[in-house]
């Protein structure tokens, strides 16, 4: 007793100004809290002496061992707080230093809770770990599966965890340095406090929405793994799905601990800012007891992260439960219960509180509104993170009963303090806000699957706009009232019948009509619309009494034509035909002159004379080589062909020649620069250099496989067969992905 009997008369000597009758509120504020610290900490013993006994009071263990005493107790105040006789124990120190309003007492008080820490340091807690094991640990098995985990995802190279594990050779460990070296010297070059604020508001909320943006994706979608596979094709060797999910992973890690770091560089560099100003030491009584607090909220946060990092390691500090998913059910990387050992034995999400500590403790240490605004905006965002996405997607892994479990914290909390009939409420209106958590995501979550999947399963406008011109075709031509606007889609358009024009042509005799009709089309049995597959010859037989050996026609986009349907006043880009050889003098427009007649003929669209995009197009005739609409042929279109990408090694063959047939030689103007087969490495090679030809390669392929594939991915290839046999493993890696059913 000789210790508290000092420390008591010390408190007796210090208390002349404890009472502050010029501040009443303060002082009722000061000594309800100190006599609360009091009350707690004598709790706190009390218990700890309930369940441990005067065995373990007075240090039993370290002189003889019971031979019922196998492991240690965690009970009552031993669920509330790690070491709670040393840590939460001595919160009754700091009641005192409360209610004497005095420094002396407080800094006294630090220095003997800091002894006593010592003492559990370099005394107690080898003791406990020699005779009981490490408790902080846990099941050792468990501590050895984390380790393991570690190695394997890292390849035993432990990442980057802001500057620990710093590696001289690795020059993404440089980029972060570098980069935090710079950020903290624009911030203290920017004189001026307000655009330093504004710029630390900036990157914090910024850095805090991209983590929030890319975890909820990938917890969705696997939107930051597929986004890595798509960025490595051709580059990477894809083995396997556990592969693409353990790259992404480690990406993921590099760019989350970058925002991390540029996050609490920005924070110190408003710091430093304001402490070059000198404006904290203006307030002189209330700047030790800023810096004190401030200095055990960073030194918390510190301790809580090493005690998460020892929890779940690296892979649960990188949310890597996010990433991995394809191993998560195969149980490779994770256990099928969550960690309970160390700081998660009494905290659920520890993170809830040790992420606010360091943001709270400089709006503490600068009394900043500026440091509050930050610190509130980071609450919320701490929220949505904890609460909204990660709780719902670790639910999703483990289930409800394993997540939700009561914390150590909150059991010992209700125990000790409140009672049962008070539980129950507390219980009630906890259910009820897991409930607004969990209805608040699944709403957000389904909206934002409806918008993506509506916005993947869209109709080609085009569609629409083909229906909308097909009624007013064939001899009855239409003008359009209103110009098209960009981006707006074809509903919006109006077209009306010129009735005047359209009396005038059928009152025209019929046997001097102009007529051109399609050939070998193709008919959509579902919209009854014509179509082409992208590259297919576009044959058309055409009647004019009235032609010219200068009458032509011209392939058009009905986008681009639709109002002038009487004149056009768009060139037409060289996709034209004469409908005689001696009408013009190109030699190569000849060839497409199939057949010759007086007043009639078929005439042929191909190779350089085709569009090789999708869209809806129209034949227009015209007479004595005017630009006088004379026939406007049925709408159509030309499409992308659908490619089923096969699953049976016995298919990839007919899947490689259909890239070939129906793909790669359709965009091949040239008839000399087609590929002979699959395996023509040379032509190949000598087509994917022309940058335009790839562009609209990529472009058409993508389509015509429902998978946005990279330029990356065709270069890489050795030939058509290669580009085939990797488009097959991409399909099987990302349909592990997103098959789980996770």
């Amino acid at each position: 007793m000789n210790d508290f009997t000092t420390y008591m008369l010390l408190v007796l000597s210090c208390s002349s100004s404890s009472i502050d009758l010029n501040n009443p509120i303060l002082t009722l504020i000061r000594w309800s809290l100190g006599i609360f610290c009091f009350i707690f900490n004598l709790i706190v013993k009390l218990n700890a002496h309930k369940i441990v006994k005067d065995y373990a009071w007075y240090w039993g263990d370290f002189f003889y061992r019971l031979a019922d005493n196998k492991e240690l107790i965690f009970d009552g105040v031993f669920d509330l707080a790690p070491h709670p006789m040393y840590s939460i124990g001595y919160a009754g120190y700091y009641g005192f230093a409360l209610m004497t309003k005095s420094y002396t007492i407080l800094f006294i008080s630090i220095f003997g809770h800091i002894c006593q820490l010592l003492f559990l340091k370099i005394v107690e807690t080898p003791h406990i770990e020699k005779i009981y094991g490490d408790p902080s640990a846990g099941d050792s098995s468990n501590h050895q599966f984390i380790m393991k985990r570690d190695d394997d995802v890292f390849d035993g190279d432990k990442p980057l965890l802001i500057f620990n594990n710093f590696k001289i050779i690795r020059s993404t460990d440089w980029l972060t340095l570098i980069m935090s070296f710079l950020l903290l010297l624009i911030g203290i070059s920017i004189w001026a406090e307000t655009p330093l604020y504004w710029l630390t508001l900036l990157i914090t909320m910024g850095s805090n929405l991209i983590i929030i943006s890319i975890l909820y994706f990938q917890s969705n979608f696997k939107s930051f793994t597929l986004m890595n596979l798509k960025a490595n094709e051709g580059i990477i060797e894809l083995n396997s799905t556990e592969d693409i999910e353990i790259s992404a992973f480690k990406n993921w890690s590099i760019l989350y601990n970058n925002l991390i770091v540029i996050k609490y560089t920005s924070i110190f560099a408003l710091a430093l800012r304001k402490l070059i100003d000198g404006k904290l030491f203006k307030d002189n009584y209330w700047v030790p007891l800023r810096i004190s607090i401030c200095i055990v909220f960073i030194m918390s946060q510190y301790l809580m992260n090493q005690g998460i990092i020892d929890s779940i390691g690296k892979f649960g500090w990188f949310y890597g439960d996010f990433f991995m998913i394809s191993s998560i059910t195969k149980h490779k990387y994770v256990n099928k219960t969550l960690s309970r050992s160390g700081i998660y034995h009494f905290l659920n999400q520890p993170e809830r509180i040790s992420s606010l500590l360091t943001i709270y403790g400089l709006a503490i240490l600068f009394n900043s509104s500026q440091f509050l605004i930050i610190s509130i905006m980071w609450t919320f965002s701490n929220i949505i993170l904890l609460s909204f996405i990660e709780r719902q997607h670790m639910i999703k892994i483990y289930g409800e009963s394993n997540v939700l479990q009561k914390s150590g914290v909150s059991k010992s909390l209700k125990q000790l303090f409140i009672p049962k009939p008070v539980q129950g409420k507390i219980d009630h209106i906890g259910g009820s806000m897991d409930k607004i958590i969990d209805d608040t995501s699944k709403i957000v979550n389904e909206f934002i699957r409806t918008r993506k999947f509506s916005n993947e399963n869209l109709v080609d406008p085009n569609q629409d706009h083909f229906k909308l011109i097909r009624s007013n075709s064939h001899s009855k031509l239409t003008i359009i009232r209103d110009n098209y606007k960009a981006n707006s889609s074809p509903e919006d358009a109006i077209l009306e019948e010129n009735e005047d024009e359209e009396e005038a042509l059928l009152e025209e005799d019929k046997s001097k009509s102009t007529v051109v009709e399609l050939l070998n089309y193709s008919k959509d049995t579902q919209n009854l619309t014509y179509y082409y597959n992208i590259g297919d010859p576009i044959r058309a037989s055409w009647k004019s009494p009235t032609n010219t050996s200068k009458s032509w026609i011209g392939l058009y986009k009905i986008l681009s034509t639709s109002k002038s349907r009487l004149t056009t006043l768009i060139s037409s880009s060289n996709y034209w035909v004469g409908l005689h050889k001696d009408g013009y003098d190109e030699e190569f427009r000849k060839k497409f002159v199939i057949e010759e007649n007086k007043d009639n003929g078929i005439i042929e669209f191909s190779g350089n004379l085709l569009y090789h995009e999708p869209g809806i197009y129209e034949l227009r005739y015209y007479n004595d080589a005017s630009h006088d609409v004379g026939y406007i042929t049925e709408p159509f279109e030309i499409r992308i062909p659908k490619l089923v990408i096969p699953k049976a090694d016995a298919d990839i063959p007919h899947f490689n020649n259909q890239l070939l047939n129906k793909i790669f030689n359709k965009l091949i103007v040239n008839p000399e620069k087609k590929l002979k087969d699959i395996n023509d490495s040379l032509n190949y090679k000598n087509a994917i250099n022309d940058k335009k030809f790839l562009g609209k390669l990529v472009q058409t392929l993508s389509s015509s496989i429902d998978y946005k594939i990279s330029v990356n991915l065709i270069l890489k290839s050795k030939n058509l067969n290669d580009l085939g046999s990797k488009i097959i493993e991409i399909k099987k890696l990302v349909d592990g992905l997103t098959n789980d059913n996770i």
